[in-house]
C-alpha cells in the first residue's frame, strides 16, 4: 500500500528529525532511487568505519573464523536461551574485528593480517 505524495513528504520529515535527535531508523522503501540515496548517505557518514572494514578483512576472518567457530562449538551444548547464546557469537564477531584492529598496530603483523 502506498501513501498519498503529501503523507509521504509528511512521513520523511519525520524520519529525518527523529534522525537528527539521534534515534535509529531502518526504512524500506519500493523506490529504487530512494534506497541508492540512503545507501550513498550511510556510506559517506561511516566512511571510516567501512574503511576500518576493509583494511582489516582478511585478519577479521581469520580470528573471526577461529574465534567464532569455537564459541559456537563451545554453546553447541550449553543449556541456556538461543538469544543468549546470538548475544555471545554477536559479541565474539565484533571482538574480532576489534581484535585485528589492536593485532594491526604491532608493528610485524601489518604484513601477515
Amino acid at each position: 500500500m502506498g501513501l498519498a505524495v503529501h503523507w509521504r513528504e509528511a512521513v520523511w520529515a519525520t524520519l529525518r528529525r527523529l534522525i537528527s535527535e539521534g534515534c535509529s531508523i531502518m526504512p524500506t522503501t519500493h523506490y529504487p532511487e530512494e534506497a541508492k540515496a540512503l545507501a550513498h548517505r550511510v556510506a559517506r557518514s561511516r566512511s571510516s568505519v567501512l574503511q576500518s572494514l576493509s583494511r582489516n578483512s582478511y585478519g577479521i576472518y581469520l580470528v573471526h573464523y577461529a574465534f567464532v567457530s569455537w564459541l559456537q562449538l563451545a554453546l553447541v551444548g550449553a543449556s541456556m536461551p538461543a538469544t543468549l547464546k546470538f548475544a555471545m557469537v554477536t559479541v565474539g564477531a565484533k571482538e574480532s574485528w576489534l581484535t585485528t584492529t589492536a593485532l594491526r598496530r604491532v608493528p610485524v603483523v601489518p604484513r601477515v593480517v
